[in-house]
């Protein structure tokens, strides 16, 4: 069976589409599975047999990918199944992939794609007719995959009227989950931070201002304001770093917070058995995996309701949902997971995210 996969994300670069295309590809590889990748980002994965990444960074990125893809046409001259995992990686197969090629596609959809596409126009989706390209895949391809249930209504929200029969016709939702039988922790040189008798919330993704840090900042505040004893470790670096660690300082908790820098993510699996809770607030995760990876882990979550955050934290059994977003929500919620240490078994809620029922899925019916 001959997959290729194209992802404009792809680890260390990139986000939550990154890691999903790479666990695609470290599960096709454990089934026997060759695939080919085409990425915009990222280093070199042995996993993949064919590896082509996208090196020109302004407009000519596009050409560049035009060549990688018929590089890979001419060594395996058809694929059975072509995956587009994302929104960059939806446009590019709408523009240079065939009809027939698009039949045997299937999309996955992380985010808030139509919405982009749809929501505001700007130059560079006008010029490079980003609309057009977009619609071309979710219009010809086999099938469009939603990671959750909130990411299916929220994609089809801003899908146009004349086209949403034929798209809401297209949609499934699977989770992706994650590959529990590579989940090992590795000895971790970095400890997290614990004020004596502290109740101790750890923090892990890209530090950027749609990851709700604004949020979490003035709700961490409030909470030790009030006279909480907390601490709080944010793993991770990004764009919003040096903002939110003026924030930091600027309101006296340089005591209370701690940012760590970027862990590999095998390590960050020894920090979740550190903590006392996981805890995220970013208000439009198709399905924040985080979440799993804690649970699976042991360690209960905190986060809102809101997005797929609903989806990935059963309430009562992995962690606990706030619905209050101030700094007595967040308490309320500590108190809760305090409360039901006992009862609390996230690693059975994780159990059932096992992302080898994904990769069955994705490449049904064809394996």
């Amino acid at each position: 069976m001959n997959v290729l996969m194209i992802s404009d994300e792809y680890p260390p670069s990139g986000g939550g589409a990154g890691v999903v295309a790479q666990q695609i590809v470290r599960d096709c590889k454990n089934l026997g599975v060759g695939i080919d990748l085409i990425a915009g980002s990222g280093d070199f994965d042995p996993s993949v047999d064919n590896y082509a990444r996208n090196r020109n960074k302004k407009f000519l990125w596009i050409y560049d990918f035009k060549n990688n893809l018929n590089k890979l046409r001419i060594k395996n001259k058809k694929y059975e199944k072509i995956i587009l995992n994302d929104q960059t990686a939806i446009y590019l197969g709408g523009l240079f992939l065939s009809k027939n090629e698009l039949q045997n596609t299937d999309i996955i959809i992380h985010g808030l794609y139509s919405r982009f596409i749809y929501d505001k126009d700007s130059f560079r989706k006008t010029i490079l007719m980003f609309r057009k390209f977009f619609e071309r895949s979710i219009v010809l391809c086999n099938r469009i995959i939603c990671v959750s249930k909130s990411n299916s209504e929220e994609f089809l929200k801003y899908i146009p009227q004349d086209l949403r029969q034929l798209v809401a016709a297209k949609l499934e939702v699977h989770y992706v989950g994650i590959p529990i039988d590579d989940l090992s922790p590795q000895k971790c040189s970095m400890r997290l931070e614990r004020r004596q008798g502290s109740f101790v919330l750890l923090s892990a993704s890209r530090i950027e201002a749609l990851k709700g840090y604004h949020l979490m900042l003035e709700m961490f505040c409030e909470a030790i304001m009030s006279g909480a004893n907390l601490t709080w470790n944010i793993v991770g670096s990004g764009r919003y770093e040096p903002v939110l660690a003026a924030a930091v300082k600027d309101r006296g908790l340089d005591e209370h917070v701690f940012f760590l820098g970027r862990v590999e993510r095998s390590q960050l699996f020894s920090l979740y058995q550190e903590a006392d809770a996981f805890w995220l607030m970013s208000p439009a995760e198709a399905v924040p995996l985080v979440f799993l990876e804690a649970a699976y882990f042991g360690l209960p979550s905190l986060g809102p309701r809101t997005g797929g955050a609903v989806e990935a934290i059963c309430e009562g059994g992995s962690g606990v949902v706030i619905d209050d977003l101030n700094g007595q929500g967040l308490l309320e919620g500590i108190n809760k997971i305090k409360k039901n240490t006992h009862a609390l078994n996230p690693n059975s809620f994780a159990t059932q995210f096992d992302s080898k029922k994904f990769i069955s899925t994705l490449l049904s019916p064809l394996f």
